[in-house]
């Protein structure tokens, strides 16, 4: 209440421009104080003395205005675009209905084409209702309700329970009640009269409101006992909570009780309190448990008020009007159902000093439950008697700005900064998007999950997401305009990948370790996600690590290298494979512990190795079945080749030939195709037998060449070595070894 314009003169000059009008109210005290109200789209809909006016939504852009010609004594309509358009003529319902104040006429919408209207017909004397298409055409009745009224009533509302039924609610002035009864939109009476209180005195404020199709709210100002209060009822007009009394003080001339539903389960009732002069009101639960209130929206409106009204913009959202007989002038404030202020007190237009009555024919609205019919975006209209000549509405936003009639249908664009669809290297990622017209509210959905809203940095919201998983990820963006329209589209959908992980080795070999050779150098790779590629690193004998440039897996899994290692033998040779993903995450662990090898000798050689015992290397074979004795193992008669000759001697004691088998005690292969196993019979000579390049000599008894026959008191020469395709008699290995050490390349010896 802006208290500080008390005592001020105020001189209203109205210029009409194409029946728009710009309030400026001059105030003075002992200096002139200039000041312009409020200015908002303003239609005037009526050109004659309004004493009672009710409206209601049509659709998420049209509504209906029901009134009360006190000029004419009649009921009419019109039916508005809200951006302005007059899409009926002026339509008249009851054209005999008398003079009218208070809430004498009510409307409530079935759905965007059809609509009731209740009134008091003070010359009938009854309630009565009537049922009309958008386009003015009468559908239903006229039907009287009630036919037992009287010339003081003055309140007639009703409320759509559906699509094809509603509530009318009436105060009996005959009977001293308050009543309601239920039809069907063909007027087929479904249930009442019911009265809901037998004795409220002069009442004069009768209202309703639907919950959904089969429960509705009925408040009334109960004149008897002072009290504004209320009731909740089925479609059946069967009591299911109340009454109760909002407010048990709100003196003998309240005169106005007000309900309007949030949704199925909760309403704000307002009224007029003459006791204390405020404007007040309380949000309850269909069960009749007070949720929140009273409230004082208006603590000073003086004793001459008898004018609020309330009206829900969702299930959240409302708006309370009155008239102000102190500051003389139609205010509004904005609230949550939860009591708190969204707006604090806006005047919608002053009047002089002189306290203007035509105010306190004021309604507002913005949706209906039971119907479903809502303006678009939270928006809503009043409309009001602002003169005893003229009636006028006002468009508005939920958020007192001016609203324009046009609902805004069309979601924003959302444009996402981040993230993008790219791979990220961390596990911790920022949200941004923006939008290209002001925004009330973004969230983001992470991978299906309910939506997280937002910070709103001056348009750029953002949220950070946190504890990602590894690998495949998606954000689909919600969000709203100030308009209320979402969009949440598949569009908005980015997909990222987040990918911490380096690849992992295994299975690391090498194919040789021959000194001055080429030898591969191998490992095999795995990633989470995808490898990318490798770089391997050599220290060939030095303590100097080498890189080679940057190769590419391929679609492969291994990093195979050939390089020539030192040619020295006994050379350390240190080797590294650095690698890294397609996220270039890069695993460096074998720089702290790299694979090494010592190079090998380019040598040739088998070593046979003989026993004492002759069971590992050449062996006494078999002795013909009949004969005795032992043969002897000696070296005389190999001269200088002794330690890789043996002189096998059969004993003089035996009878028979003995033959003479040899036995490696492990498997041998001579590889390279100038490499020969070799045998021989002679002490000097070598090759009188060989075995060829590739040969596999394994652990099983194998006849000596050139004694295989021998006689008692006679001796055989063995001498057994590995050689190239040309031999140097006399260099035969080492002691207790057969072996013979050739280069696999030239030839010559290297042992």
């Amino acid at each position: 209440m802006a208290v500080a314009r008390k005592g001020f003169k105020q001189i209203l000059l109205t210029v009409l421009c194409d029946k728009r009008i710009l309030a400026i109210s001059f105030f003075f005290a002992v200096i002139f104080l200039f000041q312009v109200s409020s200015v908002n789209a303003i239609t005037i809909f009526s050109t004659a003395s309004i004493t009672s006016v009710h409206t209601a939504p049509l659709g998420t852009h049209s509504f209906v205005v029901a009134y009360c010609d006190d000029t004419a004594d009649k009921i009419a309509f019109k039916v508005y675009d809200t951006n302005g358009t007059n899409t009926t003529t002026e339509i008249d319902v009851d054209t005999s209905a008398g003079t009218c104040s208070y809430t004498a006429v009510g409307v409530s919408a079935f759905n965007s084409t059809t609509f009731v209207i209740g009134w008091d017909d003070r010359v009938d004397q009854d309630a009565t209702f009537a049922v009309y298409d958008s386009t003015g055409a009468l559908k239903t009745g006229p039907i009287d309700a009630d036919k037992t009224l009287d010339t003081t009533a003055m309140s007639v509302q009703v409320s759509a329970l559906n699509s094809t039924h509603f509530v009318i609610g009436w105060y009996d002035s005959i009977a001293g009640s308050s009543q309601f009864a239920v039809y069907n939109s063909a007027g087929t009476l479904k249930a009442g009269p019911i009265t809901v209180d037998d004795d409220v005195g002069t009442s004069n404020s009768v209202s309703t409101s639907a919950f959904n199709s089969t429960t509705f709210v009925i408040g009334w100002f109960d004149g008897t006992d002072q009290d504004a209060t209320f009731a909740v009822y089925d479609s059946a007009g069967t009591l299911k909570t109340g009454p109760i009394d909002a407010d048990t003080a709100v003196g003998s001339t309240s005169l106005s009780v007000s309900v309007s539903a949030f949704n199925s389960t909760h309403f704000v009732i307002g009224w007029y309190d003459n006791v204390d002069y405020d404007t007040t009101f309380s949000v309850y639960m269909s069960s009749g448990t007070l949720a929140t209130g009273p409230i004082d929206a208006d603590s000073d409106v003086s004793d001459i008020s008898y004018s609020v009204q309330v009206s829900t913009f969702n299930s959240t959202h409302f708006v309370i009007s009155w008239y102000d007989g102190t500051d003389f002038d139609l205010s509004y404030q904005i609230y949550n159902s939860s009591s708190s202020t969204v707006l604090p007190i806006i005047d919608i237009e002053p009047w002089p000093t002189v306290a203007n009555v035509p105010f306190k024919y004021q309604s507002p609205t913005s949706q209906e439950v039971g119907s479903g019919l809502a303006f678009c975006n939270r928006n809503w209209i009043i409309a009001y008697a602002n003169t005893t000549t003229q009636a006028v509405w006002r468009s508005y936003t939920d958020t007192g700005g001016v609203w324009n009639g046009i609902c805004d249908t069309t979601p924003p664009i959302v444009k996402i900064s981040s993230p993008t669809n790219s791979t990220y290297q961390t596990t911790s990622v920022w949200a941004n998007v923006t939008l290209d017209e002001a925004g009330s509210w973004c969230g983001v959905s992470l991978n299906g999950t309910a939506n997280v809203t937002m910070t709103n940095s001056t348009g750029n919201y953002n949220y950070q997401m946190t504890g990602l998983a590894q690998g495949g990820n998606n954000a689909r963006f919600y969000c709203n305009d100030t308009a209320n329209n979402m969009n949440g589209s598949t569009s908005n959908v980015m997909f990222f990948t987040v990918d911490t992980i380096a690849p992992t080795y295994s299975l690391n070999q090498t194919n040789s370790t021959l000194a001055g050779t080429q030898i591969k150098h191998s490992l095999n790779w795995t990633d989470n996600v995808a490898l990318s590629g490798y770089i391997f690193s050599i220290a060939n004998g030095t303590s100097t690590f080498v890189n080679d440039t940057w190769a590419s897996f391929n679609g492969g899994t291994w990093s195979n290298v050939t390089k020539t290692v030192n040619s020295t033998a006994n050379s350390l040779i240190q080797w590294c494979v650095y690698a890294n993903d397609t996220s270039n995450n890069w695993n460096y662990t074998c720089a702290a512990s790299p694979f090494s090898f010592l190079t090998t000798s380019a040598t040739k050689s088998i070593s046979i190795t003989v026993s004492t015992a002759l069971t590992d290397g050449i062996i006494f074979g078999n002795i013909i079945s009949g004969t005795s004795g032992s043969p002897a193992l000696n070296n005389s008669g190999c001269g200088a080749t002794t330690s890789t000759c043996y002189n096998f001697t059969v004993d003089a004691s035996s009878t028979s030939s003995t033959g003479f088998f040899n036995k490696l005690a492990t498997a041998i292969t001579c590889t390279g195709g100038t490499c020969a196993f070799m045998e021989s019979g002679s002490n000097t000579y070598p090759g009188t037998a060989s075995y060829g390049a590739n040969t596999t000599f394994s652990t099983t008894y194998v006849a000596i060449s050139n004694c295989n026959s021998v006689s008692a008191g006679s001796h055989c020469y063995v001498r057994y070595y590995l050689s190239p395709s040309s031999v140097n008699s006399g260099n035969y290995g080492g002691a207790g070894k057969y072996s013979y050490c050739a280069n696999a390349t030239d030839g010559t010896t290297a042992c």
